[in-house]
């Protein structure tokens, strides 16, 4: 991926789209309203994830910036029209980092191309795939992004989802996960909880502000 140049791809398999068309078909017809829609609640939550990351490992400014500047491979799982990358690029978050987002939508990643294609974004590529089956190789990234996706997965794929962002994600990774926490999801906290304390070392649980609707975890993997 050569700097501040976006790539669609597509790399999906036909029964995956099957088995999440009525998400597909959703966000293939809302693409065009996503941002004038969510993006202010979404930048938010980027907000608080990230907040509270610097609050668990960081006790001073120093050390996290240290740490923002480091160069990783961030994986965006879910990531619609990509305003997480124009953030983590506007804001210097991870500066000298690629950047891959996955979306079932073509629409919507269609949308996140032209976002980058000023040459605001750090290096940049997107692949059109089913996150419950990630065309990625095992241990590809070190930092993996779903914001606000789990809700939209069937719940008999949650654990296959958690088990594929293991698969993806290489050693010393950090995990960064959101969904919305409202009747009737609030039910999938204690499960996925349960299911990433299987998977990693250290789990953490953060509840966002009541404005996000959403909770989240921060994990980090250690092997």
């Amino acid at each position: 991926m050569n700097k501040n140049h976006s790539v669609v791809g597509c790399i999906v398999k036909k029964k995956d789209l099957e088995k999440s068309g009525k998400v597909l078909a959703r966000y293939e017809q809302t693409a065009g309203h996503y941002d004038s829609r969510y993006s202010t609640l979404q930048l938010d939550k980027y907000k608080f994830i990230l907040k509270s990351y610097q609050r668990l490992e960081f006790k001073d400014g120093k050390h996290y910036t240290q740490e923002r500047h480091k160069a990783h491979l961030i994986v965006d799982l879910g990531c619609g029209t990509g305003l997480l990358v124009e953030f983590l690029s506007s804001q210097q978050v991870f500066p000298h980092s690629r950047y891959l987002g996955i979306d079932i939508s073509l629409a919507m990643l269609e949308f996140a191309k032209e976002r980058c294609d000023s040459g605001s974004c750090m290096p940049t590529g997107y692949v059109q795939g089913d996150v419950t089956h990630a065309p990625l190789r095992e241990g590809y990234g070190n930092r993996i992004f779903s914001i606000s996706v789990l809700q939209n997965l069937d719940p008999r794929h949650l654990g296959r989802f958690l088990d594929e962002i293991n698969r993806i994600s290489s050693k010393n990774s950090i995990i960064f996960l959101s969904f919305l926490h409202k009747p009737p999801l609030r039910h999938m906290m204690s499960e996925v909880e349960s299911k990433l304390k299987e998977l990693f070392p250290r789990v953490h649980a953060i509840l966002m502000e009541k404005s996000t609707e959403d909770a989240g975890f921060i994990c980090f993997k250690t092997q």
